[in-house]
């Protein structure tokens, strides 16, 4: 029995994701490139892999898809997959805090978060009532307690760490 192009992409991006590049997050592109760096096109076309990897992303079954997150190969803010549980029951430890400044560094390059808020925040609320699939835009961890409303209607929600971390960086940048 021989393994669709599917199950065969979505099982090694599963051990890209779990074994070599465990805890990172990764956009299409960058998947696409190990990939293609890893096996080639003699057993599937690209064009093959892109559409697996479009059908991956969809439904990502035991991997997380994130909407909007800083891919740790190519550094842009863009859809991600991670193995990385979303429930902090079996999570990964958390994030360091060289992690964290690193990726609000790439968040605020993209302007995912903004470098000066003085004249852009509506509005900031503290000890926010997060829903729960809405998570933290640096550490994605769940139940942030910040939220800015920026007046172009811009939601940034925010763990205290997170946020103080965040400060910091916008007066060094």
């Amino acid at each position: 029995m021989s393994d669709t192009a599917e199950d065969f992409i979505r099982r090694e991006v599963g051990r890209f994701l779990r074994v070599d590049y465990r805890g990172k997050f990764m956009c299409a592109s960058c998947l696409l490139k190990l990939t293609l760096e890893r096996f080639g096109t003699t057993r599937y076309t690209r064009g093959q892999i892109e559409r697996t990897l479009d059908t991956v992303f969809r439904s990502p079954g035991a991997l997380r898809r994130v909407h909007a997150f800083v891919c740790d190969q190519c550094g842009k803010t863009l859809p991600c997959l991670t193995a990385t549980p979303s429930r902090p029951d079996t999570a990964l430890p958390p994030m360091d805090e060289q992690n964290l400044r690193t990726r609000i560094r790439a968040l605020m390059a993209s302007m995912t978060l903004p470098t000066h808020t003085r004249d852009s925040v509506a509005s900031i609320e503290m000890q926010y009532r997060a829903l729960p699939d809405e998570r933290c835009v640096v550490c994605q961890e769940a139940a942030p307690h910040i939220l800015y409303t920026f007046r172009e209607g811009k939601l940034v929600r925010l763990h205290a760490a997170c946020d103080a971390f965040w400060r910091e960086e916008r007066l060094s940048s």
